[in-house]
């Protein structure tokens, strides 16, 4: 990737599967110079992209963390959208992700046929790391589902961090150490721990034991929200909400 290009995470979706505050359920954008990579999909993916400006014929890669409704349900609704003559894409679009994603989009396909088969070729990856043009990825294993995975994505000298779903594991604090940005999910709380799930008090201690440039807190539910006052360099996340990926990052929303 060229050393100038400009990097932006735009926040799409911060909330879960309920209702809550109107935050859409998990998506993220990342802008790496004129190319687009999706970290999740989650409901209601196109109507963010649309309210951020962004085509949805313009994505160009895709990762899906794992299986759950709430962060792949919105790639059903972009493939199916995709089919329309309004857009004319060509480029081949790349996703990517947990093992056994080739499968279990091959299940949605048997049931809904040629409606998510655009007219351009949809390649699915299952390899834990990969080099492209603009970046570098890594996948790490958490503690959620059988499948789940997170990811690390380096562009030049910047890492990224997307822990999707997890509960908290040792190695995480290496995982995210020296990263200019992790998106931490947050859907618990200290009263009402849910299994697989993150409290704000276990990325406190996370963030104590390891050197992370700026952490935004994610994927919330109605009883998840912190409450306490929180480090200069956490961010609550919120939909619609950029970051420029810069040192330090600079936060704006629209």
């Amino acid at each position: 990737m060229n050393e100038s290009a400009s990097l932006e995470l735009i926040i799409l979706g911060s909330g879960s599967a309920v209702q809550f505050q109107q935050r859409c359920s998990a998506s993220y954008l990342l802008k790496i110079g004129n190319k687009n990579l999706l970290l999740d999909a989650g409901f209601y993916l196109l109507e963010r992209l649309e309210q951020m400006s962004v085509s949805a014929d313009k994505i160009d890669y895709i990762f899906i963390s794992h299986k759950h409704p709430d962060h792949f349900m919105g790639l059903i609704h972009l493939l199916f959208a995709l089919k329309n003559p309004v857009y004319n894409r060509r480029e081949p679009l790349i996703i990517f992700g947990f093992k056994g994603l080739s499968d279990y989009f091959r299940q949605f396909r048997n049931i809904l046929g040629k409606w998510i088969e655009p007219d351009f070729e949809v390649i699915i990856i299952e390899k834990e790391a990969m080099k492209f043009t603009e970046f570098s990825y890594k996948l790490f294993d958490t503690a959620h589902s059988e499948e789940s995975v997170g990811i690390q994505i380096h562009i030049n000298n910047k890492k990224i961090v997307y822990t999707s779903d997890t509960e908290f594991f040792p190695e995480l604090i290496d995982i995210v150490d020296h990263s200019s940005i992790t998106i931490f999910e947050c859907a618990t709380n200290e009263a009402e721990q849910i299994a697989g799930h993150l409290t704000v008090d276990d990325i406190l201690k996370i963030s104590k034991k390891s050197n992370i440039d700026k952490i935004i807190l994610s994927h919330f539910y109605p009883n998840s929200l912190p409450s306490i006052n929180l480090p200069e360099n956490f961010l609550i996340a919120e939909d619609l909400l950029s970051v420029k990926i810069c040192h330090p990052p600079k936060f704006y929303q629209e």
